[in-house]
């Protein structure tokens, strides 16, 4: 069996701080493109992102990157209404590099080969 390459591409190829960008994870286990959501503070406005996201009937992984108890009922809330989602909870905050690890783990779990980033 073929050993696993990941490549790490960004729409940000200078690599500055910004809240729109793009991370592809490639391997040669599949090829199937998923959503990565990395949340944090903001549940309230998780509901929107999901809901224009499943026309694209693509699986949606929303991180709860450590949420309040209110975030986490909204996040919660979300997911279940919304069959494409999984959830991935962190217990403490790590920030944003490190909810995205924990989705992009998720993903290759899954069997899912690239990741969209959405923040």
């Amino acid at each position: 069996m073929p050993e696993n390459k990941y490549l790490w591409m960004s729409a940000n190829p200078l690599n500055v701080p910004t809240s729109n960008s793009l991370i592809l994870l490639v391997s040669n286990n599949s090829n199937a493109f998923n959503f990565v959501i990395p949340v944090y503070n903001h549940g309230t406005a998780l509901e929107g992102v999901v809901k224009n996201l499943e026309s694209y009937k693509l699986p949606i992984i929303v991180v709860d990157d450590g949420n309040d108890e209110a975030n986490k009922v909204q996040i919660n809330n979300v997911v279940q209404k919304h069959p494409l989602c999984t959830l991935v909870t962190r217990e403490k905050n790590g920030g944003k590099g490190m909810a995205m690890r924990d989705g992009v783990f998720k993903a290759h779990e899954m069997g899912l080969s690239h990741i969209l980033q959405i923040d």
